[in-house]
């Protein structure tokens, strides 16, 4: 999608929010920002979801924390008011050989500087198509924070709206956040292996499709974990068929300045229709390392899920383990699309 059409997109949500702002106003109530409506969006979970729009005029709003997913160099040359970097290494590591593991130690020393509390109402963008926002999204889900929402089209849409950018980072007061995990938010290879084929759990395998049939292999072994059904991330996105590529050029294609909002929820109720995936099922994500895989967890939050679950292990661990059982060839519920990238 290009910027002139994002604009226009991204222009209609702002007026629409603006007009719901002012009939709240007439009608005497003041609303917090964890009350203010996501108009006609649709989304069944939509407090999960806001826009650029709603960012810009609530900024200011006391206990509200935004956060910049990108790298330190970009944060530097320009960012949202106000927002604390946190780039993707502040929250994972490798841990016994495998990739963008949850790191305890690191995410507690992350929260506390950015001066996230337990009642703070965190906002999150990136310029990778809501990858990178998405991993913290399921990271502070994991460790028990209740108000986290993502930025539709993110950085992107906030440079395509022509909104107010800064170069200085903000002051912020630290926090000892008591962290505290949430079991159910988590699968490890254990209880995967345990699952499958059970009825009423489906596991969800966001990578390319060339990863999933095993024509690319990113691991010792290529393929999918048994019984999985495969939901493209970048299928959520419009503009996402842009970046479907197996090769190093992939970040660059999405860190350009296009803007990639997600499909209306509509839509994004027919990916999961084809896959046969309702709310009252227990759900677990994965991908090669829990990224992509992460914005297939938020995605189905968004969408009303409530038991989901994320393999933080991934294909990185299920992959390179001779122990775990391997399928190869295509989804027969899924639709063949073009290839993009492991993360």
């Amino acid at each position: 999608m290009g910027r002139r059409g994002v604009a226009r997109r991204l222009s209609r949500a702002g007026a629409l929010l603006l007009l719901t702002a002012l009939l709240a106003c007439q009608a005497g109530q003041q609303q917090p920002a964890d009350l203010m409506p996501d108009p006609g969006s649709g989304y069944p979970n939509a407090r999960l979801l806001v826009d650029v729009h709603w960012l810009a005029e609530n900024l200011d709003e006391p206990g509200l924390r935004v956060v910049d997913m990108r790298s330190a160099d970009a944060y530097a040359r320009g960012h949202v008011p106000g927002a604390v970097n946190v780039p993707v290494g502040q929250i994972a590591s490798t841990v016994d050989g495998i990739p963008l593991e949850f790191d305890h130690d690191k995410v507690q020393d992350t929260l506390n500087r950015a001066g996230i509390g337990p009642e703070t109402t965190v906002v999150i963008y990136d310029n990778l198509g809501m990858m990178d926002a998405a991993r913290f999204f399921w990271t502070l889900e994991y460790v028990g924070h209740g108000d986290v929402r993502l930025v539709d089209g993110g950085w992107n849409a906030w440079q395509a709206s022509g909104l107010p950018t800064e170069t200085e980072t903000p002051e912020v007061e630290p926090t000892t956040y008591p962290l505290r995990v949430d079991a159910d938010k988590l699968a490890t290879a254990d209880e995967v292996l345990a699952r499958l084929h059970e009825p009423g759990v489906t596991i969800v395998d966001a990578r390319s499709p060339q990863e999933y049939t095993g024509e690319v292999a990113l691991a010792e072994r290529g393929g999918h974990i048994p019984g999985a059904v495969n939901l493209v991330w970048l299928e959520a996105l419009t503009g996402g068929d842009t970046v479907y590529t197996v090769d190093p050029r992939w970040r660059a294609e999405l860190e350009d300045e296009d803007v990639e909002l997600l499909k209306p929820a509509d839509e994004i109720q027919m990916l999961l229709d084809d896959l046969g995936l309702t709310p009252e099922q227990e759900v677990i994500t994965y991908c090669h390392t829990l990224w992509r895989g992460a914005h297939v967890y938020y995605l189905l939050r968004l969408m009303g899920y409530e038991d989901v679950r994320g393999y933080d292990g991934s294909w990185a661990e299920w992959g390179n383990h001779p122990d775990l059982p391997v399928v190869t060839g295509p989804d027969p519920r899924g639709q063949e699309s073009p290839a993009e990238p492991g993360q």
